[in-house]
């Protein structure tokens, strides 16, 4: 299947993420929430893959604070996710541990 169709399309498919759950906002929420800029319109992985090939714009620092905010030491999903791994008593890599937040 052409790729473009799988992340275009006008319904939800869960089973194209690895966990097989519905996660996410739609299209629309992103764009009127600003988290979608001209810059990059596919958002932020399409962000992330040109800063890793080198490319600098005016979204970096915005971006790179909010990667921070959600999976850095300090970020706000990377700790809930960890406690809910503690809490239940798996181990880090156990899927069935909140699938939506991973």
């Amino acid at each position: 299947m052409d790729i473009a169709k799988q992340i275009t399309s006008a319904h939800y498919n869960p089973g194209i993420n690895r966990y097989n759950v519905k996660c996410g906002a739609s299209l629309d929420e992103w764009e009127t929430s600003g988290w979608i800029t001209s810059v990059d319109p596919y958002g932020w992985f399409q962000w992330y893959c040109r800063f890793y090939l080198g490319r600098r714009s005016s979204d970096d620092e915005r971006q790179i604070s909010r990667w921070k905010g959600i999976c850095s030491e300090s970020g706000r999903f990377r700790n809930n996710l960890i406690g809910k791994i503690y809490s239940a008593g798996k181990k880090y890599d156990d899927a069935s541990v909140s699938p939506v937040i991973r």
